[in-house]
């Protein structure tokens, strides 16, 4: 088991999962003939990560952490839609529209979640779910769309879904263009 994680697995690992992520998000784009770009962060400093940990009211998990020591942020992650660098989740145009968005969602998972996918242009966003905090420190992963559409047990596991859900999408396309 990784020192760093308790579920075993570490920043090694999220590093894999975000570079496979990249590689079938450039591939489908390629197929469908997008020009939405896509651009990985640099890492985040260590005192941005502590403020967000600060504004969230949490230790942020462990994957996601690695995540961010690795890339703050990651645009075009899906469309129009961002993995939030942390200056984007503290202030701005993201940040207010987060801030509004969960508003609407009183009462809801998302109105008590830490979001950190989505853009002020989109009602689609990825959000840590506080209340499924585990001893680990590790949060359920939700993927909302006007309503709960899946949900994964860390942001690793998100990672791996997110691939799997690419890979499908590249296969339509090949049987698309094959006619």
């Amino acid at each position: 088991m990784n020192p760093r994680t308790s579920i075993g697995v570490g920043c090694s690992e999220i590093d894999d999962k975000v570079r496979t992520v990249y590689e079938l998000t450039a591939e489908h784009r390629r197929l469908r003939e997008s020009s939405i770009a896509q651009h990985l962060g640099p890492p985040a400093k260590g005192e941005a990560i502590r403020t967000v940990e600060q504004q969230f009211g949490v230790r942020l998990p462990e994957h996601y952490r690695c995540f961010l020591e690795s890339h703050d942020g990651w645009q075009g992650f899906s469309g129009d839609n961002a993995l939030l660098s942390t200056a984007q989740i503290l202030s701005g145009p993201a940040a207010d529209w987060i801030t509004e968005l969960k508003g609407f969602q009183s009462g809801t998972a998302l109105a008590r979640g830490h979001v950190i996918m989505g853009s002020p242009y989109s009602t689609t966003v990825v959000f840590f779910d506080p209340v499924s905090e585990r001893d680990a420190g590790e949060m359920d992963v939700v993927y909302w769309h006007d309503g709960e559409l899946s949900r994964y047990p860390d942001f690793g596991a998100f990672l791996d879904g997110w691939a799997d859900l690419l890979r499908k999408n590249i296969e339509r396309e090949r049987t698309r263009i094959r006619g």
